[in-house]
């Protein structure tokens, strides 16, 4: 059996061909096809694909002409919600071309279960973590001939095989068209999975793409836990609300695997919020405080009210560069109604003992939740600009899902969904606002003023100076200044040149920071 896995993680009419932009080519690595390929007891003449599409443009590869050579039986696709779309029209050409099985995970099928079978072309999803039953999948397909979502598999398993009602986390059709959903995939026991190793990924080709760093550099995602206990109104529950933990000897032994390997020495943690247990945070760095050299960063976010200043220097001491904190509103009213219930002061002393203590620390913030107002807002804003540990913050208007307790409040709010679908305005609502206080352009204005009165202040970009300067090379710099204050710049200030910035110490410390010509080539 010959199977893809396939990363749809471009729009679509870069899929058809349009040059990717500056920002695109953020290419990172994937991790969840990866784990469900390095999970599956593959048989002699098994053969499999694993297919990056924005990895493959981005090195102006035709992603249909690797296909093509490969002809597999099976295509597993994963996705956000953003690329349902292009998700959408990836199955169908599959189907179209080859007739393969098509099998849809992540978490975007997911978050929609059923729904995603309203699509003829796929054939099966999995919901929930996808080694729960992927390899129960491929069995029932051999037994079936991979004749797709009518087929084999309807019997009972002989040979390792299962009817697809045993089958864990599977979506499927009956032969009558009923869609019958299994319960989600989980593994209950991180530590019994395995990793991902050379023979599925080789960093070396991911080294030339900014990855969720905004840098250039070879590096090696890991995940240490899945799940979160948090009941946040605007997240989907992926990966349920028990935490379960890889130990800190499994974490310690991916980590010296990668560097005896691969020669590999900065890791991106993509768990949802690594510092959920204390005790095991002091546990692993304690462990890697004693491997000089060694890199970390946390792109996906740290929970800032649950740091403390010995965790953080210990972080440190164990090679952290880079985190991110969650802090989506710095009104109080507004952290109730969202139930994140973030405490407001400590994320404060925390942020400022964590950035200025060495490392490059950013947040993110939401601005539109169902009642939020403009004052709401403002204090969002002073939160962020009023630091002195941050050297970055992102800024996004809420974007209801479907499935999510915010999509219910917005409704009620008189919030109207894009008319593209689910793929439409992941980023940013588009022109319907979430919150019956704030229109959706005045949304976007504040948004615009945000990011003004965050970057474009001497003291901010002294502090983005001093914080590369201490833990980048000369290229990351380059890559971090240019990546982050161009896109701020042209995306949200309308800046083409900094020529076109009114004159004063903030316009002279930029020429400084950003390459000449970098706004131009963005």
């Amino acid at each position: 059996m010959k199977v893809a896995f396939v990363n749809v993680n471009a729009k679509q009419d870069a899929i058809g061909g349009r040059e990717l932009t500056f920002y695109e080519n953020k290419c990172s690595i994937e991790l969840g096809t990866l784990y469900l390929e390095a999970n599956v007891a593959w048989r002699p003449e098994d053969r499999t694909l694993q297919v990056n599409l924005l990895h493959l443009l981005s090195r102006g590869e035709d992603w249909r002409s690797a296909l093509g050579r490969f002809a597999p039986d099976v295509v597993a696709l994963s996705a956000l919600t953003y690329y349902a779309p292009e998700l959408a029209f990836v199955a169908g050409w599959v189907k179209a071309e080859f007739g393969s099985v098509v099998v849809v995970g992540g978490p975007h099928a997911t978050a929609l279960g059923r729904s995603v079978l309203d699509d003829d072309n796929i054939d099966y999803a999995l919901v929930g973590e996808g080694e729960a039953g992927f390899s129960d999948l491929l069995d029932l397909l051999r037994e079936g001939g991979g004749d797709g979502g009518d087929g084999g598999g309807g019997g009972s398993g002989g040979d390792g095989g299962s009817p697809r009602a045993d089958v864990v986390g599977l979506v499927y059709r009956e032969p009558d068209g009923t869609v019958r959903a299994n319960a989600r995939g989980v593994v209950p026991d991180l530590d019994t999975l395995a990793t991902p190793t050379l023979a599925h990924l080789d960093p070396t080709l991911f080294a030339g793409y900014t990855s969720l760093l905004n840098l250039k550099v070879r590096y090696v995602p890991i995940v240490t836990t899945r799940g979160c206990p948090y009941q946040c109104v605007y997240c989907h529950d992926i990966m349920g609300k028990s935490v379960r933990y890889r130990s800190a000897a499994a974490v310690v032994a991916e980590v010296d695997y990668w560097r005896e390997a691969a020669g590999v020495d900065t890791f991106l943690v993509y768990d949802d919020i690594f510092n959920i247990h204390r005790g095991r945070v002091r546990e692993i760095f304690a462990e890697f405080a004693r491997r000089p050299g060694l890199r970390f960063a946390f792109p996906n976010g740290l929970r800032a009210d649950l740091l403390t200043e010995d965790i953080v220097d210990l972080l440190l001491e164990g090679g952290t560069f880079y985190a991110m904190v969650a802090v989506e509103s710095g009104d109080r009213r507004v952290q109730e109604v969202i139930k994140k219930r973030l405490n407001l002061e400590r994320t404060r002393r925390m942020i400022e003992y964590m950035g200025n203590a060495g490392v490059i620390l950013g947040s993110f913030n939401i601005f539109g939740f169902p009642s939020e107002s403009e004052a709401d807002i403002e204090r969002t804003i002073e939160f962020n600009a009023s630091t002195t540990g941050l050297s970055k913050a992102n800024f996004f208007v809420l974007s209801p899902h479907e499935g999510t307790e915010v999509w219910d409040m917005a409704i009620d709010q008189g919030y109207e969904p894009p008319r593209g679908g689910a793929g439409e305005g992941y980023f940013s609502a588009r022109e319907s606002s979430p919150t019956a206080e704030v229109s959706w352009h005045r949304l976007e204005e504040l948004r615009r003023e945000a990011y003004s009165r965050f970057y474009l202040t001497p003291a901010r970009v002294r502090k983005v100076l001093t914080d590369t300067a201490r833990n980048m090379t000369p290229q990351e710099k380059h890559t971090f200044h240019s990546v982050d204050y161009s896109f701020v710049l042209r995306q949200f200030l309308d800046v083409d040149s900094l020529d076109a910035l009114p004159r004063g110490e903030t316009t002279e410390l930029l020429h400084d920071l950003l390459p000449a010509g970098v706004l131009s080539g963005y």
